[in-house]
């Protein structure tokens, strides 16, 4: 149950981050500052909710869920939370 909590929430970020880029690259609008641009602080968030999602995934895996789950969710939450430290770095 536990990796599928994990599981649910690493989706949620990556679709949030790519429900992000994919709306401001259809929707362009006027050039912003990045502390007042939506699209960065949005992808500024995942720089706090990427390590909650591998924090879940690991404690997933050391409960019993199945290892290859668990690193999966990690290593797929990593780039996000890159992305995310650059973003807030931006701003």
């Amino acid at each position: 149950m536990l990796g599928l909590i994990a599981l649910v929430f690493a989706s949620g970020n990556a679709a949030l981050a790519a429900g992000t880029v994919l709306y401001y690259e259809a929707k362009p609008g006027p050039y912003l500052p990045p502390w007042e641009d939506f699209e960065i602080l949005n992808l500024g968030l995942m720089f706090l909710s990427a390590p909650v999602a591998i924090a879940l995934a690991m404690w997933a895996g050391s409960r019993g869920a199945p290892k290859w789950l668990a690193w999966t969710i990690g290593l797929g939450s990593f780039p996000l939370m890159i992305i995310g430290f650059f973003a807030a770095g931006a701003v």
